[in-house]
């Protein structure tokens, strides 16, 4: 008797537990977004322009699969090439020569059928010089032409000398002004001699809802300019 006991109680227990277990919320699967990234570049030495786009859905970047979309992606009203890139990313592009317009938009249809833009904006590097000299040992004062960097902005300083070494120099943002004066620690892996300088200046942004998580960059190379530095 006391076995029958012990294994009705089991018998019980288990179907408790297994009653509860059926009534218990079920884990929600993730939802899926729409991931988009938003690439563009400009050489004023060349005037030239490249855009890219590419979208895929999922529910993280590393876990969604390339999206198609609909009637093509425009860029500042012209059609971009579709590629797609061994089956795992398909990717709008478009190059060509021309001014650099500080505007970018971007134009596509979402799954309803409707018109879709968005707009990438950054003013360009207008022009820049060195104020003195620039001295490994006591740095160097840098003013760039064409409005204040802001929080989302980098200016990115690539040095080479005669040899071909190169050197790179990163100033976040924001500024406060034009003028961005180095240190002695910035400068000092330079080489003294003749060299080049150029500037990139770079932005970069996200944004995300529920349903759209959004990359993007923009890219604006200046012409170089022969510099010496000195000890």
């Amino acid at each position: 008797m006391q076995r029958l006991y012990f294994l009705s109680l089991t018998i019980g227990i288990s179907v408790l537990l297994g009653a509860c277990q059926n009534n218990a919320p079920k884990a929600t699967k993730p939802k899926e977004k729409l991931f988009i990234d938003f690439f563009v570049r400009y050489l004023s030495d060349e005037s030239q322009l490249k855009a890219q786009a590419s979208f895929s859905e999922g529910i993280s970047p590393d876990e969604s699969r390339p999206k198609q979309i609909e009637g093509g992606v425009a860029f500042q009203s012209s059609g971009m090439l579709e590629q797609n890139i061994q089956g795992k990313v398909i990717r709008y592009e478009l190059e060509r020569q021309g001014e650099y317009t500080g505007s970018f938009p971007f134009n596509m249809k979402d799954d309803e059928g409707q018109q879709r833009e968005y707009l990438l904006e950054m003013s360009p590097i207008e022009d820049f010089f060195i104020k003195g000299e620039i001295s490994k040992s006591k740095g160097m004062k840098l003013v760039v032409n064409g409005g204040l960097i802001k929080a989302n902005e980098q200016l990115v300083l690539l040095f080479s000398d005669e040899e071909s070494r190169a050197y790179s120099i990163t100033l976040s943002g924001p500024a406060k002004n034009i003028e961005f004066d180095l240190s002695p620690d910035q400068t000092a892996p330079l080489r003294p001699g003749p060299g080049k300088l150029y500037l990139v200046k770079r932005q970069d942004n996200v944004e995300e809802d529920e349903e759209i998580s959004l990359v993007s960059s923009i890219e604006y190379y200046t012409s170089a300019i022969d510099i010496e530095v000195v000890e």
